[in-house]
């Protein structure tokens, strides 16, 4: 799970609340992210972490067993079972780094991000990689598509009707004090620690972001404005390895019963300062 969280800080398609964030940042400050835009910062401050990842977690954590002869073999027969490559599967792959490499380059192409993302699914129909029937039965991912439209119209309303400018406010003026680098540093630790009061993502990105969009807004310099959205958008990933409860899969994990509740709490605390510190390296190599 440690690993996930920076890789769902890495790249902006990784997670859907990083979509939600994008969307609520270009109708908050009027900035769009791109793809490209936010891998060019977060993948050179997060590779290294992710690399050592697995190993800070060996060394913190290490595993009580740490020898298993029989799972090469396992997944040897596993592989064995699967056969060769399948036409589908080659279809699959070929259509997954399309849609990639469209995401990246869109902007260089004149190509929408949603355009892209309908006409890679038409074409996966199309093939017959998979079918209509499969496309309306999946219910996770309609699921996203119905919360995901809501929150972002609900957002967009509270800005609309001044809501958040109002927030915005009378939160400003405790802040004005403040040097732009101890500013930055600030709000980027508070909307992380602020997690703690959240059980999920999406809901922590839906009332908070917004409130944090319009104080950059007002307060952070333009040139300097969208590189620290990207950062404090990133923390969204990050953010989930602090409670048990922090996003979708990890009760899953806790419930399995293989770390105490105390041991969770005290680990979370751990990686949330190592992941903290990383990413606040970007506020001085970046900003």
């Amino acid at each position: 799970m440690t690993a996930t969280c920076v890789t769902s800080s890495m790249f902006l398609t990784a997670m859907a609340p990083n979509l939600l964030a994008i969307d609520l940042i270009a109708k908050g400050a009027n900035i769009t992210i791109e793809w490209g835009a936010w891998a060019k910062i977060m993948v050179p401050l997060m590779l290294p972490l992710f690399l050592v990842t697995p190993l800070l977690v060996y060394w913190i954590y290490p595993p009580t067993q740490k020898t298993s002869p029989e799972a090469p073999a396992w997944a040897a027969e596993e592989l064995k079972k699967m056969g060769t490559i399948s036409l589908k599967e080659i279809l699959m792959a070929s259509f997954a780094g399309l849609a990639l490499i469209l995401w990246i380059f869109g902007k260089e192409f004149k190509i929408d991000a949603t355009i892209a993302a309908v006409s890679i699914v038409a074409a996966i129909v199309l093939t017959r990689v998979i079918t209509w029937d499969d496309v309306i039965g999946n219910k996770p991912a309609w699921n996203i598509f119905i919360w995901f439209a809501t929150l972002v119209a609900l957002a967009s309303g509270l800005n609309d009707v001044g809501v958040l400018k109002w927030i915005g406010k009378g939160t400003e003026v405790y802040l004005l004090g403040l040097t732009p680098t101890i500013l930055m540093i600030s709000m980027i630790v508070f909307f992380f620690v602020l997690h703690y009061f959240f059980a999920s993502l999406t809901a922590h990105t839906t009332a908070l972001l917004p409130i944090f969009i319009v104080i950059a807004a007002k307060l952070i310099a333009p040139e300097q404005l969208t590189t620290f959205m990207i950062l404090l958008t990133s923390t969204i990933g990050l953010m989930g390895i602090i409670t048990p409860y922090g996003t979708g899969p990890l009760p899953i994990w806790y419930g399995a019963g293989y770390i105490s509740q105390g041991k969770w709490w005290a680990l979370g605390a751990i990686f949330a300062l190592i992941f903290m510190s990383v990413l606040l390296l970007g506020v001085f190599i970046f900003l």
